[in-house]
């Protein structure tokens, strides 16, 4: 667990952990039925497209050239609804150092109007998985915390407005 800088706690060891920052989209189709698009990583793990915010960058255009890079989805294709960003944030360590980081997540809500090829870089493969409950999706889907909770996020949204 990362240090978070509390009052009477060491801010030294809070000083000292790399934060990141990323951003990305949780995708929906709206047609033939409604769904949302899941990445897949070599382990067969599941994703969204999402990476880090470049220097400069804001989060909604960190975000859509990540779907973009990710995907081939160019953001002229996407229509984000401007009143939902869902965060997460969580520690892992770096890939090569190994050092502990503070990553917080930024995720948004994306709809293509229609049909969109996806042309995958970076995964192995993808899947636009049905909007349903979060109950009745996958196992795999409801392990990636951040996943589940954009989704989560968003079907309390949806139930609000209806």
């Amino acid at each position: 667990m990362l240090a978070r800088g509390v009052a009477g706690e060491d801010d030294d060891v809070a000083k000292d952990i790399k934060r990141e920052r990323a951003c990305g989209v949780l995708l929906f189709a709206e047609r033939p039925r409604p769904a949302f698009l899941v990445l897949y990583r070599k382990d067969g793990s599941p994703d969204l497209p999402k990476g880090k915010v470049d220097p400069g960058e804001s989060d909604v255009d960190a975000a859509l050239r990540e779907l973009f890079e990710e995907t081939g989805i160019r953001r002229e294709q996407v229509t984000l609804t401007p009143s939902f960003a869902f965060e997460n944030t969580y520690a892992t360590r770096g890939k090569k150092s190994g050092d502990p980081i503070e990553k917080t997540v930024c995720v948004f809500h994306g709809v293509v109007a229609g049909p969109v090829a996806v042309v995958l870089e970076v995964h192995v493969d993808y899947a636009w998985i049905p909007w349903g409950p979060l109950s009745a999706l996958h196992d795999q889907i409801r392990a990636n915390p951040t996943l589940a909770g954009a989704v989560q996020a968003w079907s309390c949204r949806t139930l609000e407005t209806t």
